[in-house]
């Protein structure tokens, strides 16, 4: 795990005003594609309580958002497919936001957040996935997907069937594109449908295609 970057806002404080909690922002991004992890689970709070102070999962930009106390606090983050992070973050009186790198790998998650997930795997399927473009020395492959049911709203490609290092991607008319390290082998596709906030919301989810080159 490496610390990225870390940004911060000061704001302006009344005299005699007194700061219990501040924004915090936890932004999460694969070392390796540099895309964000969506839907990793970020806990605010102790060693021994890991959410104490509050639990999210991150969103389609990879950011968990919190009302985080101004006292010292653990941050816990766990994705499927990825290494658990866990690090101790000074408290702030002020709105911050901290970017991670991790690393795919497989842990047994310090961090649990449970979505809110409605009907996986019904009401959407795959027909058809077309290559447009593809480039074995960069990974950089194009493909437009066809489906039936509810028209899907992102799509994940990859070389493994855990999608280990792979982030849903949008979709327009169909068509997306992907980094896939080693496609050589043959890629793994799956598309979903998803509404709503970035902490309600409703998902539908295709079952996984294994489509060679």
């Amino acid at each position: 795990m490496t610390i990225l970057r870390q940004t911060c806002a000061m704001l302006a404080l009344c005299a005699g005003s007194v700061v219990n909690a501040a924004d915090f922002h936890v932004k999460v991004i694969d070392r390796i594609t540099g895309f964000p992890v969506e839907n990793a689970s970020v806990c605010l709070g102790t060693d021994i309580n890991p959410s104490k102070f509050g639990g999210s999962r991150t969103n389609d930009d990879g950011i968990a958002s919190f009302n985080a106390p101004v006292w010292t606090h653990q941050v816990q983050v766990s994705g499927n497919g990825y290494g658990n992070v866990n690090l101790t973050q000074p408290g702030r009186s002020y709105a911050f936001q901290l970017e991670l790198r991790v690393d795919p790998g497989r842990a047994e998650p310090v961090c649990r957040v449970e979505p809110v997930d409605v009907a996986p795997r019904a009401g959407i399927s795959i027909t058809d996935i077309n290559v447009l473009t593809s480039d074995v020395d960069s990974g950089r492959l194009e493909i437009k997907t066809r489906t039936r049911g509810f028209e899907p709203t992102h799509v994940r490609v990859a070389s493994r069937a855990d999608f280990a290092g792979s982030s849903w991607q949008a979709m327009s008319e169909g068509r997306s594109v992907h980094y896939v390290r080693n496609m050589q082998a043959g890629l793994f596709v799956q598309v979903r449908r998803r509404i709503g906030t970035e902490t309600q919301y409703i998902e539908s989810v295709s079952d996984v295609v294994n489509q060679a080159l």
